[in-house]
């Protein structure tokens, strides 16, 4: 558990659909479904992501990371964050990012796609301060 986050590791059942545990909410469809709907985040969704960048991070997970000194930018399709030192930016992968937010009782979905693909797909959640 870091920083409150409690992380569940899928690894023989990584294709299935993720729904948030606080509103029940369909988030990630089966992974054979995935193209056609992509995602719908819920209001607990703090981020979507592989391990080759962010799908979604909510606007309270972005407000926390440049509270920190990191750079988020978005495109149509892609979000980057950054952590800026003096002397460089280097992104801030996914498994890193878990590090920086403080959100209580938060709880992250991690599915680990097996080989010759070896991805990782995690999704985080955290109730809302109004809950």
């Amino acid at each position: 558990m870091k920083n409150g986050i409690s992380i569940h590791t899928r690894c023989k059942f990584y294709h299935l659909p993720i729904y948030c545990g606080f509103c029940g909410q369909l988030v990630t469809p089966q992974e054979e479904n995935l193209g056609e709907s992509g995602i719908n985040p819920c209001k607990h969704t703090l981020f979507v992501a592989h391990s080759e960048g962010y799908e979604f991070l909510s606007d309270r997970a972005q407000e926390q990371l440049i509270s920190k000194n990191y750079k988020v930018e978005r495109d149509d399709n892609w979000i980057e964050v950054i952590k800026t030192t003096d002397e460089e930016e280097e992104p801030l992968f996914i498994h890193e990012i878990l590090e920086e937010f403080d959100f209580p009782d938060a709880l992250v979905v991690e599915s680990i796609v097996g080989p010759p693909s070896g991805m990782s797909f995690m999704v985080g959640f955290a109730p809302t301060e109004e809950e």
